[in-house]
């Protein structure tokens, strides 16, 4: 009896979980509260459980449907059970598609597709190393529990057995043995923790980024005094030139009052040569030639505040231009600096990553070979479990068969051999009635 596999579609904790079962030994481990027993619980009730019996305690926590599948191998047979708790169950046969509805019209039995009991599953099934094999007291359910735990045949052979997980032991080996699946893997441990470096990288890198820190607020205040110093010089020829441009509106406004003062003052010197008013004639033409040195004075000396304007734009333009991307020393190297900070602090954190790497295979490496070592304890155990059952079932078959030949050697011999005893290596040991001689064969 073989189960394949398992689905749980709704079951207590557990909902759409399919299972399928290897060849071998297969292991349910898990956390404490993590479904281990209630896979169990399902396989029980799935297989042994009445269609209508009360199973309300099993209920599911997160879903509505309180169903499930499981496929069995019993005798070259595959039953595919098909259940849904407390309605209905539907049993396949999947060789040939033959299938057995179960219902109020129709009681299930398990007997009649199932090789053992309820009582006889629940104590032989599923290992449990927490139970006392001691309290298996039937030689049938000895042998049973034999079966079920046999990997690659559908005969018994516990021998064959026995090979078989010594076999699988010697392949994992110990700690000890460089060349098995142990030892392999804590050579890799001693490597990996031999590259560990010992740095505190965190408290590296802290430091570095609290030393960047401290330089960017250095460069960002250089950065300020310098664009204030810029804006102080740009500023005052803003100011120079904005005094010229003022001067110059100035002059525009003071050349409309020396024309007009100009076109009175000819028009006075034209009327005293007309009326040969000397005086007239002599003010006006003093006052036109005075007025008119001073225009182009002043014309001249427009022009050149509006060459100085020209020059302070050409000045501010160039040094705009000159000084964007021009730094001063002192922020070249500090600059300088935070590059190389920050380099040293990237490859801080690839060295922190690739140790963080190295700490992680350890404990990957680490969970293995305690899977190995649980594993290793198991097979261990079963063999263990396999000797003692087989001893007591051994034990228990020769001495029925002592019994019985004792009893018919009896009758024989009259009374002459009174006792017969097969011994663990089936020599026969014959004891007369009488006489203490052992005879043997």
């Amino acid at each position: 009896m073989k189960i394949t596999r398992v689905k749980i579609n709704g079951y207590r904790g557990l909902s759409e979980k399919e299972i399928f079962f290897d060849n071998g030994i297969n292991v349910i481990y898990g956390e404490n509260e993590s479904g281990k027993s209630t896979i169990l619980n399902f396989i029980e009730n799935t297989l042994y459980a009445g269609v209508y019996e009360n199973l309300e305690d099993n209920r599911p926590w997160f879903s509505s449907y309180f169903s499930g599948e499981l496929d069995l191998k019993v005798n070259n047979n595959i039953l595919s059970f098909n259940r849904e708790f407390s309605k209905s169950l539907s049993i396949t046969k999947l060789d040939d598609g033959a299938t057995f509805v179960f219902d109020k019209n129709r009681t299930y039995n398990p007997s009649d597709f199932l090789p053992f009991s309820r009582e006889v599953f629940n104590e032989i099934s599923i290992i449990n190393f927490s139970k006392d094999f001691n309290k298996i007291k039937n030689v049938n359910s000895l042998n049973e529990y034999l079966l079920s735990i046999i990997f690659s045949s559908d005969y018994f052979d516990s021998n064959k057995i026995l090979i078989n997980l010594d076999k699988e032991k010697n392949e994992i080996g110990t700690d000890r043995m460089s060349n098995k699946e142990l030892g392999l893997i804590n050579k890799d441990i001693l490597f990996l923790e031999k590259s560990i470096d010992s740095t505190n990288f965190d408290l590296l890198i802290k430091r570095k980024e609290e030393i960047l820190s401290d330089l960017e607020n250095d460069l960002k205040i250089e950065e300020d005094k310098i664009s204030h110093e810029n804006n102080n010089i740009i500023h005052k020829k803003l100011l120079e030139r904005d005094y010229l441009s003022s001067r110059i509106h100035n002059f525009k406004s003071s050349k409309l009052l020396f024309c007009i003062i100009e076109i009175f003052s000819f028009v006075f010197a034209i009327f005293g040569l007309i009326k040969s008013i000397k005086v007239l004639t002599l003010l006006s033409s003093i006052i036109f030639i005075a007025f008119l040195l001073v225009l182009v004075l002043n014309i001249k000396y427009n022009n050149r505040l509006l060459e100085q304007i020209n020059n302070l734009n050409n000045d501010i333009e160039l040094y705009l231009k000159n000084n964007k991307n021009i730094d001063s020393y002192e922020i070249n190297i500090l600059k300088n600096k935070i590059f190389n900070l920050r380099q040293e602090i990237e490859i801080q954190k690839e060295a922190r990553d690739e140790n963080n790497n190295y700490k992680l295979r350890i404990l990957d490496k680490k969970k293995m070979r305690q899977e190995l070592l649980d594993k290793r304890e198991l097979i261990i155990q079963l063999m263990d479990i396999i000797d003692i059952s087989q001893k007591s079932v051994i034990k228990k078959l020769l001495g029925d068969i002592s019994k019985s030949t004792s009893f018919y050697l009896n009758k024989l011999t009259n009374g002459k051999y009174k006792r017969v005893i097969f011994d663990s290596d089936m020599l026969i040991k014959v004891y007369e009635e009488k006489k203490s001689s052992l005879h043997r064969s």
